[in-house]
């Protein structure tokens, strides 16, 4: 008992420094903690942050390509290897990326198409604004914004034949605009 008396004081002490060490301890463990980045396990939310690219024409290794959401074209053309023999005014490197996008590089002898319209008058109807599609003989604003309207409800178009869902076009008028559209 003596030399608990004795020593009391350098005990306390001791004591405290032990304390006061647990404590910083847990506090510097807690703000690591909250200045850590938290990974999620949910495969769908990784997985959605992905999107899909399809690269063609004139590249050196044209294909599907996987990147992340807000890449630009200038990745998918490095990507797919650069250009090969292409008409390379004919491309937005800066446009950014969107998950099934397309990319088709023209040759060297093609023409561009800027927006949705070709230098022949060829409306894509993937890629046409409502006013671009008015731009086809017989399509007026309603039919019009009734393809753009099916285009973003449904998907790109992959045939000119899906046009005979649209309300208001028939087998005669899609007949009658075949020659002045593209996918």
């Amino acid at each position: 008992m003596e030399l608990l008396i004795k020593y009391k004081k350098t005990l306390i002490i001791f004591f405290l420094i032990i304390i006061s060490i647990n404590v910083t301890t847990l506090i510097l463990s807690k703000v690591d903690s909250s200045n850590q980045v938290v990974e999620t396990s949910d495969d769908q939310s990784v997985a959605s942050q992905e999107i899909y690219v399809d690269v063609k024409g004139s590249v050196v290794n044209p294909g599907m390509y996987q990147f992340n959401i807000g890449d630009r074209v200038d990745m998918a053309i490095k990507k797919a290897g650069g250009f090969d023999g292409a008409n390379q005014e004919c491309i937005n490197l800066s446009e950014v990326l969107s998950d099934q996008m397309v990319i088709v590089v023209p040759s060297s002898n093609e023409q561009c198409e800027q927006d949705g319209v070709n230098d022949d008058g060829v409306v894509n109807i993937n890629e046409a604004t409502v006013i671009e599609l008015e731009l086809i003989p017989s399509i007026g604003p309603t039919k019009a914004q009734s393809i753009y309207d099916y285009r973003e409800s449904n998907g790109l178009y992959t045939s000119t034949d899906q046009l005979l869902e649209v309300d208001g076009i028939g087998p005669a008028t899609l007949e009658n605009i075949e020659p002045y559209i593209s996918l």
